[in-house]
Formats: C-alpha cells, structure tokens, sequence
C-alpha cells in the first residue's frame, strides 16, 4: 500500500467516484509490514489541485522516487478546489462586459506602469483622483455620467452601466497597492484587480476565499479526535498518527532505529501544519519527524509561524523548504494553456495570496497589516521573505526569515550549478516541485 485515501469529511468514507477507499486495517498493515521489514517511513501529502486518480498518481511517482530510502505512505486528499476555481473563473468570464472592462483597466493601468508616484501610502480616495486626472476627456465624460446615475460603491448588477468607471475602481487599486509596496507582477496584478471587481458586480465577492477556506476545512477534518468514531467514520489522520506513535514506542522498546520524514507540496503544507496543531495531543507525545520538507508550500505565513514554528528541535530535527526566487515565481502561468492563461498570467501562490486569503486588516490599519488585501502573505512566496520593505515591518514574517535564514533551511530554485548536494532544484514551474529530478536528488540524499 502506497496511499490512504481520505473523504472531503476526514474519514475512510469512499470516495463518490469510487477511488480507493482506504480503510483502517490498511493502516494496521501499514506497521505490521514496517515491524516486518524495520524500514524508516516517509509520508507524503500532496497539494489540493487533485483528483482522487491524480492523487493516487502523485502517490506512484512519490514511492518511486523514494522507496529504496523508506516505506512510503501518501495522503490523498481531494479538496475539488481546482474544480471550484475553474468555475470561478468561468463565471467572471460569462459575465456580459467582461472583456470591454478588463480591456479598460488594462489600457489605463498601462498609463501608470512607468509612471514614478512620488508620494508614499497614498489612500484610495487620493489614488481615486489620480486615476481619474489621467482618462481622456471622452472616457472622464463617461466616468461623470455613471457618477450621475448614483452608482454605488459597491454596485451588483448584470447590465452595462460605465465600463469607465469600473476600469477607474479597478486601476485605482492597482495604484494603491503600487504606493504601499504590496504589488505582484505589473499585469498579474491588473488581473487580480480585475477578477475582483467582476466577482463584485457578480455577487461573488468573497467567493476565492469561500472556495480556499472550505479547502482548508477539508485539511483540518482528518485530523479531528476519534472521539468515540469506529469503523470508516473515523478520522484517517488522527488514526495514521495514532498507529504512528505506538510504533515509535515499539520501536523504542526493541531499541530498533526508527525515522519518519514529511515531505508535502503546496496545499499539502496547509494539511501538514493542522497535522502539527494535531501533536499537542499527550496522544502523540512521541512523534517527531527527522526532516520536513515543504516544497512550494501554499500554507499561510500566519499559519505556519503559529503550527510549525513552535515544534522546532522538540517535533523535527531538520526542516527544508524549496521556492521558487521572485523572478520566476512571478513568469510561472498557473496554468500553461486555455481559459486560465488568458486571465491569470503568474502562479497559483500569487492568485491565491491575491484572491483567496483574507486580509485580516479592517479600515485604515489595512496597509499596516502583513495580510494587505490582494497582497496575502504565503509561506512559499518569496516576495514576503521577511528581510525587505515592507515585509521586514512585520514581527510575524520576521520571524519566520530569521528560522529561514538558518543554515541549509531555504533552498531557491533554479539552483547555480555550484550548489550542494541536499541543496539542490530547478523547478521552475510551480507542479514541478514533487518531479524536478534535482529536488527529487535533494530529498534522497536528506533521507539516506
């Protein structure tokens, strides 16, 4: 057995589709054959843009790659996010005037991208007037028209009423975050700006967020004390680590070396930080892995400072965590051909930071906050490394670089030639991560 299938509820339960299910006599044989055959283990939790047949893939390629250094195990998780986004991003795309704003914005955006603004923190309002000093007399015509029409703020309609105006909305975002140092790649924050505007006019504001959170539920829900549950109900991970932590004991007793390393990608971070939540339990006072290793994680800075940080030395020996540098983060496509290309030209961390995490700022402390909107922070973004303006402000990100910066914690990809081994990766694209043969080259040798 190479992968345990968990429902979206957390359990054995099958899957609708039919793939696995896994149950809890899987697990049971799981250390029975690591008794048997005294190898170290290695779990693996993919991220959430899967399938249930996508997961069991990755789980094949995974116990490929690692089986000669442990017994591999893989969380296959199906969180449907991709599905969700997909119709997300479809249903902006729908919408009538799409593409006449989006044209809009990108032409007026355009006027401000080597413009230098000399003033600092500007506010919208201020950002606003900037914005609509700039139009042409025909489109500031139009602009005062839709004005006259007692357009509100937030508006929700499905008819035509002032491309003009929304293009200003959008662009005096842009600018916003422009003067607070909270920008993405020039056109990638175009866009992000521009999805929000038409999930407004949709009357999908928050749907990004609702899509990402109801993901992060999934993450958490195998993870949940038993609490009495038996049989398929009860929950896969608090069972795998239940299993776990009475084999370390066993193995303690036959004085057998025992390892576990942790190996996630993207989403699979956020699964892994509920996991760490999950050891406060007396229940798992054993368990500590010998390597975490975070590859492109989509975890939440905030998160991980508060989940992974506090367990360092007493639940892992070693952590490593593979990013892509800035520069090729921003190139990557989240997705390389169709829809997506068209409307989203830079990787799925920046969508999600700009679309699907929350600020946690309200009023005017939102540009004082290290989740500015359209601007979350994420863990495997390195444009919130925490030593450069404005990030270095903030405690938590602070934080979290001086553990980075620590000898052998960070590895940037593409890597020179000269690096060493165990520090070695040139994804340059955000699936790549769990099959670049110099990442898969790193984990071995951090495993042997």
């Amino acid at each position: 057995m190479t992968a345990i299938f968990v429902h979206p509820d957390g359990t054995f339960r099958p899957y609708e589709d039919g793939v696995g299910p896994s149950t809890p006599e899987n697990i049971d044989d799981l250390f029975k054959s690591l008794k048997e055959t005294k190898k170290n283990l290695a779990i693996f939790i993919h991220g959430g843009l899967v399938t249930g047949p996508h997961g069991k893939d990755a789980a094949d390629t995974f116990d490929t790659n690692f089986k000669s250094e442990a017994q591999t195990i893989s969380i296959v998780w199906r969180s449907g996010f991709w599905t969700a986004l997909e119709k997300l991003l479809a249903n902006t795309q729908n919408y009538l005037h799409t593409s006449t704003i989006q044209t809009k914005a990108v032409a007026l955006a355009n006027q401000f991208q080597n413009r230098v603004v000399r003033q600092a923190d500007l506010d919208l309002d201020t950002c606003e007037k900037l914005v609509v000093e700039s139009l042409s007399p025909s489109d500031l015509t139009q602009y005062q028209q839709s004005l006259r029409q007692n357009r509100t703020r937030h508006p929700n309609t499905s008819t035509f009423e002032g491309v003009v105006w929304h293009a200003v909305r959008i662009v005096s975002r842009v600018l916003y975050r422009e003067t607070h140092h909270r920008m993405h790649a020039f056109g990638a924050t175009v866009e992000e700006e521009t999805l929000r505007e038409i999930l407004s006019l949709i009357g999908q504001d928050h749907l990004g967020e609702e899509i990402w959170g109801e993901m992060k539920n999934e993450a958490a829900a195998m993870w949940v004390p038993e609490n009495g549950s038996s049989g398929v109900n009860q929950p896969v991970g608090t069972y795998l680590l239940t299993g776990l932590n009475k084999h370390i004991e066993w193995a303690k007793a036959q004085q057998i070396p025992f390892r576990v390393d942790l190996v996630v990608h993207s989403a699979g971070a956020i699964v892994a930080c509920e996991l760490f939540d999950s050891l406060h339990s007396p229940e798992f006072n054993l368990i500590k892995f010998r390597n975490v290793v975070f590859l492109a994680p989509a975890c939440r800075s905030r998160k991980f400072q508060t989940s992974i940080l506090p367990f360092a030395n007493s639940r892992y020996e070693s952590f490593r965590l593979f990013a892509m540098d800035v520069h090729h983060e921003k190139v990557d496509h989240m997705v390389q051909t169709g829809l997506f290309e068209r409307i989203y030209p830079s990787s799925l961390l920046y969508f999600v930071s700009a679309l699907c995490e929350p600020s946690d700022a309200q009023g005017p402390s939102l540009a004082f906050a290290e989740d500015f909107l359209g601007d979350g922070c994420i863990l495997g973004l390195m444009q919130h490394r925490g030593d450069g303006l404005p990030y270095k402000e903030f405690p938590i990100l602070r934080d979290i670089w001086d553990f980075l910066a620590i000898h052998n914690h960070l590895v940037l990809t593409p890597t020179p030639k000269t690096a060493t081994i165990g520090m070695r990766g040139g994804a340059i694209d955000h699936g790549d991560f769990t099959t670049d043969p110099l990442i898969v080259e790193s984990i071995q040798y951090l495993m042997r």
